[in-house]
Formats: structure tokens, sequence, C-alpha cells
């Protein structure tokens, strides 16, 4: 390097620090940081999603592979991410979006405590942080040693000078940082591969061309798909792996999809992010399938190839451009993992921990984010410099063995715990197949591999561990079901498809450490004040649909303010001279502004379908009246997707107000929760005794009215 070389390498570093800085007046709040508060374009995501996904391990550990390989470094490698990707484009990223917009979470593991335990989400939680310390030191070791042979400073200054570089950008400006720098770092890898992909061309005309160098015999071997080590067991648990690992699975990439405004825009950025993933590694691999043709390795393992061809073929300028590629890959993974740990240890870890976390405000979160994070980049940095010794090994083996092979125990419970086919796994199921699928990682690398001659295949190594926790996490669920109402709520609101444009609301405080796993999930955002047509079993539903003498409540006559976490008495009653509005929370709704709903109809009228998603959360649909009158009706509800829940309760059993039921069921009639709510049923004779007065204040339902019923709701509430 010369110094326009460095001109260069120093100008780069000089445009992402103030960078960072100019996204600083972006980040107001703990959301902002950890999601980018939901405002970032769709194609800022998918550049940053797939500029988060490599280093310059691509330029070290798998310069080797394609030095010694050929073809099948794509083949095994970014082909198997480009189909994850594509294949997550429509499983996980609007479910994962969702956990933002619905949920309200600002880090990915945050909703497990509801969706599992409190064990399972610190369990993930721990591994995934110590497993993300381990992997980024393998990518600030593979871009000192590029800069070590490059400069000529040593491996422990060039970890220095790559960390503290990013820890300035990203520290300051958080996710919005991250994205911008990452845009900006696409743009100059772009320049500097189509330059490095050009003069490797133009030098192969000494040997045979573009095509006729394949028939060199330096390249025996280099265009077949799969050999060695890397056949069609490893490309399909390749596959599998990044499936999970890319889609949100080693949490930096979820953040991402959190980070757009909607599911839709979404699934969009995980699109474009496959497409790049497709197309984009064949510039930059064809150069490291041309350098047995070029330069010989001075390294066993070929993993300089690409830096000695770099020197050797570019000019000074061009050459300190490429080595700020190298720089752009690596520093944009290893601070999107930075932001995406200080997420999960702001979020989840620290209010566990300490009582004073659950208390931070929105200032106090934001500076214990902005801690953590350069907390997480001081012991990854530690840890990079250690790479090299007998623990380890090299970086190739960090990044595919380590980091491929403890992925699938991790990330199982989280990305599976999203669909509804894995509604019945729980906590359970969740730490069987973590803590198993680790047990089998050290098994198969240590005493196995130990034991058998020659080692254990690295296509096993890498697949036994997520095969055992796959499995486990599914026989284990089907065994021991734990598909409870808060869980399938939860699921309920991921899965469901009626996306707005979805506005942006801010992250909640921490969760404290209190809180039981399983219960009563994150609030719902209050409703907009445009009214919208009420819909049940997915048809809409307006005034002049209704039966007559009844009235249907619009979105903008419910009360102000946030909606209650727990379930909800939906019901059409029939007008009177106080013409009450329903469809209102089932509580004395005091605490909301509101007035209390009538929970009574005639039972000669036809059953009316109430809205889920107009007027109660999106999870059910009421159907019928749930107070019992002279002649006793039912009350059937119905899950969001409209499916019948083939569940009839006594119509006393229903209702419930935010701290507890007015109406408390018999025994016969005990919550079959997974129908009308959350808490268990409790019986309670004088409750029960008081709810059956109230809708006897007068035996014929026309006159039971919500002025009728709303007093001794109230009262058998309290």
């Amino acid at each position: 390097m010369n110094g326009l070389d460095w001109a260069v390498l120093i100008g780069y570093f000089a445009v992402m620090v103030a960078i960072g800085v100019w996204s600083h007046k972006r980040v107001d709040n703990v959301s902002d940081f950890f999601t980018a508060g939901g405002k970032m374009p769709w194609w800022l995501s998918g550049i940053s999603h797939h500029m988060s996904g490599y280093s310059a391990v691509m330029f070290t550990g798998y310069a080797g592979i394609a030095y010694t390989y050929g073809v099948t470094s794509f083949v095994t490698w970014s082909f198997p991410i480009a189909l994850g990707i594509a294949i997550g484009s429509r499983l996980f990223a609007p479910r994962i979006n969702r956990l933002r917009s619905r949920l309200h979470v600002a880090s990915p593991l945050e909703y497990l405590k509801n969706r599992y335990d409190l064990r399972t989400q610190q369990a993930l939680a721990w591994s995934g942080m110590l497993l993300k310390i381990v992997d980024v030191g393998a990518k600030w070791a593979a871009i000192a040693t590029l800069l070590s042979v490059f400069t000529g400073v040593s491996l422990n200054q060039g970890i220095l000078i790559t960390g503290a570089v990013t820890a300035v950008y990203c520290t300051i400006g958080g996710l919005w940082a991250d994205a911008l720098t990452e845009l900006g770092q696409f743009v100059i890898q772009l320049l500097a591969g189509i330059a490095m992909f050009v003069a490797v061309v133009l030098e192969l005309g000494d040997h045979g061309g573009f095509l006729g160098a394949w028939d060199q015999p330096e390249l025996q071997g280099h265009g077949e798909p799969l050999v060695g080590p890397y056949g069609t067991v490893f490309l399909l648990a390749f596959l599998f792996i990044k499936l999970f690992e890319y889609n949100g699975g080693m949490l930096n990439q979820a953040q991402r999809y959190m980070a757009t405004s909607n599911a839709r825009e979404a699934a969009r950025s995980a699109r474009l992010s496959a497409v790049l993933w497709l197309v984009w590694p064949l510039v930059l691999f064809f150069p490291m399938w041309m350098s047995p043709l070029l330069v010989e390795s001075q390294k066993a393992d070929g993993s300089d190839s690409y830096a000695l061809m770099t020197e050797q073929l570019l000019p000074h300028g061009l050459l300190g451009l490429v080595i700020v590629g190298f720089f752009s890959h690596t520093m944009a993974m290893c601070s999107s993992d930075a932001n995406a740990i200080a997420a999960v240890f702001t979020r989840d870890v620290a209010p566990v921990l300490s009582a004073r976390a659950r208390a931070w405000g929105e200032r106090s979160g934001l500076v214990a984010a902005r801690v953590t994070t350069v907390v997480f980049l001081g012991l990854s940095m530690a840890v990079a410099t250690q790479v090299d010794s007998p623990t380890f090994k090299d970086i190739i083996t960090v990044v595919i063995k380590w980091v491929a092979g403890l992925m699938g125990p991790i990330a199982i419970p989280m990305m599976l715990g999203l669909l509804r086919p894995f509604r019945r796994s729980g906590p359970t199921a969740a730490l069987t197949s973590w803590g198993l699928g680790l047990v089998a990682f050290w098994l198969v690398n240590y005493p196995v591999n130990w034991s058998v001659e020659g080692g254990v295949p690295l296509e096993y190594q890498v697949s036994i561990p997520l095969a055992v926790s796959l499995v486990l996490y599914v026989v284990v669920g089907f065994v021991k079901p734990e598909d409870t109402p808060g869980r399938m709520a939860i699921i309920e609101r991921v899965n469901t498809d009626d996306d707005e444009s979805g506005a942006v609301v801010p992250a909640p405080a921490p969760a404290s450490a209190g809180d039981a796993g399983g219960g009563l999930p994150p609030p719902s955002p209050p409703l907009r004040s445009s009214p919208r047509p009420w819909r049940a079993r997915g048809t809409a539903h307006t005034q002049d649909q209704a039966p007559r003498g009844y009235r249907v409540s619009q979105a903008g006559e419910e009360p102000a303010g946030p909606w209650s976490a727990g379930p909800w008495v939906i019901s059409i009653a029939k007008s009177s001279a106080s013409s009450r509005t329903v469809g209102r929370p089932s509580s004395s709704a005091s605490q909301a502004g509101g007035r209390a709903v009538s929970p009574c109809r005639a039972p000669s009228r036809p059953p009316v379908s109430a809205p889920a998603a107009a007027l109660g959360p999106p999870w059910f649909t009421a159907r019928h009246s749930p107070c019992r009158t002279s002649s006793p009706t039912s009350a059937q509800y119905t899950a969001a997707d409209s499916r019948p829940s083939a569940v009839a309760l006594p119509t006393s059993s229903v209702t419930r107000s935010a701290p507890g039921m007015p109406c408390r069921t018999a025994p016969r009639a005990r919550w079959r929760a997974s129908v009308t709510g959350w808490w268990p049923g409790r019986t309670a004779s004088r409750a029960r005794a008081r709810c059956t007065a109230a809708s006897r204040l007068s035996p014929r339902a026309s006159a039971c009215t919500s002025t009728a019923y709303a007093p001794a709701a109230r009262k058998a509430t309290g």
C-alpha cells in the first residue's frame, strides 16, 4: 500500500464515522436504536440484510475453499443462503415484522417469554449472546488477517483499529447508522468487486480466456458443484441451517425485518436480499476460482490467495478500494450483530438480573443500549485475539463448525415458535431441544470425533445437532402439548395477514422478571380514529346488515387510550333509549374512560357475529351474547382464522374485566381457555350469583339493557 491506498482507507473510516454521527439525530428512544422505529424503507432493509450476512471471512476462509475446490464454494454457501432467504420471505419475514408491529417488541427474543416462559427466553438469550461473541470474534480476526497482509500491522493492531471505528458509528446511531453505513458499504464493495472481476478477466487472456481457463490443469475439478467434504449431505444441512440463521435465527437479520413498516415490506426486503445473494457472490467468487492460475498461496488452506491476487493485479488506488471493500463486509456484519446483542441484553436479560433495569426510562434505556454495544464489541475483539489458538483452530472452523453447528439448537425454538403447525410445542419442547442439541454438538465434535478414525465428517458435525433439536422439538411437543391460550393468541397475532400500513408504536419498557411466562400478551395499540366496518368469519358487515333494532359499533366510537391486554366480551346489543355503544372491553371501562357493555340480547333474535378486528383483539370473534336471560343461551367463540372452536359454554361464563371476571364459571364450564380467554376459571358462588342476578333483573331480554347490567357487573368484578 502507498499513500493513495492509505488515503482511500482513512477516507472510508471517516465517512463511516460521519454517517454514524449524522444518524444520531434519528435516534430518540430504544425503538429507534434497535428497530429504526419501524420506518426503514424495504429496499434499505433488503440491502442491509444482505450486507449484514457476510464478512471478510468470504475473502479468507471461503477464498481458501474456492482456491482448493472451485465452484463448490458458491453451491454450498451463497446458493443455500439465497434459497433459504427466499423461503423465509414467506415463512418468517412477515411474522417477525408482526412481533414489532403487534406485540411491540424491540428484541427478536423478547416475545419468547410469553410464547414459552422466562427460563426458555433466558436460555436462548444467554447461549445466543455467547455464540455471537465467538462468531464476531472470528470476523474481526479475518479482517485483521487481511489488514496485516496489506499493511504489515500485527493481528491485534488490526483488530483494535477495525473494532474501534465500528464501535463509534454503531454506538452513536444504532440500527439507522448500521443500515445507512451498510448502504454506503454496498456501493463501495460493488465498485471494488467489479474492479477485481475485470482485472482477473483481463489477466485470463494468457490462460485461454474466460471459458478456456477452466480447461487448465490447475483448475481440474474446480467446475464440480459438490466435492471433498462439501457433499450432498452438507448442502442439505447447510440449507436448513441458513434457512433459520439468515431469517432471524442469529438475531441480526431479524432486526431488518422488524425495521420495516409492515409485513408486506418485510417480505419484499427479504426477496431483494435473496436476489443479491444469488447474483452478487458469483462476481466475487469468480476471481477466487481463477486464483490457482494467477497466484501461489503461501498457506496450506489457500486463505491468503485473494489478498495476494489483489496485490498482484490492481494498481494503487484500486487496491485501497478493494481493501475498503473487505472492511465494508466485516464492519457491516459486526455492527449489526452488536446492535442485535445489545437489544437482547437490554430488553431480555438486564430486566431479569436487576430491578433497576426494569425501571429504565427512554433515556436510561438508550444509554444502557449504547454501553452494551461497546461491551459486546470489546469482548468479541478479545476473543478475536485467540481465534488461532488450539481451542478454535482457525477462522473457517469457527464459522462453519461452531456457528453452524450451534445455531440450530438456539434458532429452532425461536423460529418454529412463530408457526401454527408447531403450536403444541411449549417450554418443555423448547428447552429439551435446546439442551440436547448442545449436548449432541459436543458429543459429535469431541468424544465421538476423537474415537472415530479420521474424525466425524464435517457434514455430520454440522447437521446432527440441528437434526436432534428439530426432532425433539416436534416429538416433545406432540407427546406433551402445551398450547395454552396465551401462547395460541400470540401465534394467531403473528400469523394473521390483515396488515395495515403499520403505525409506528414505541417499544414498551422492559418486562419485569416477575412476570409469569405465558401470561398476557403486550397490549394492542389504540384503535384508529377512522371508523371501518366490523367483520366476522371473514365477511365485512355494516349497520344495514345487522338485525333490526340492533346497532353496530364502529371503531371510531371506541374509548380513547390503550386497549386492555385481556380477552374481550363483544356483543351486538338491543338498542334502547340510552342507546349504549356495544363492543367495548369487558370491564367497567372506567379505566379507559368508556362505559360498561351490555352483555344481553334477546334469545329470539338470531346470533349476530361481532367484530374481531374492529372492536377487539384480532384473535377472537365472538358470537351471541354472554349474558344469561330467561331462556338460557350459549356463547360460541371462533378463532380469528374462522375455524370453529367447537366449544359451547354457559353464557354466564364469558365476560371478564381487566383484573378479573364478573361471571365466574361453574366447574363443568371451566375455561376451555383457548376459546374464551386467558385466566383459568374459578368457582365463586357469590360472583356467579351476582352475575345471574344481574342477568335476571328483567326476565325479558328486551328490557335487559346496559343500564341495568352495568352496576351489577362492576360490583361482581370487585
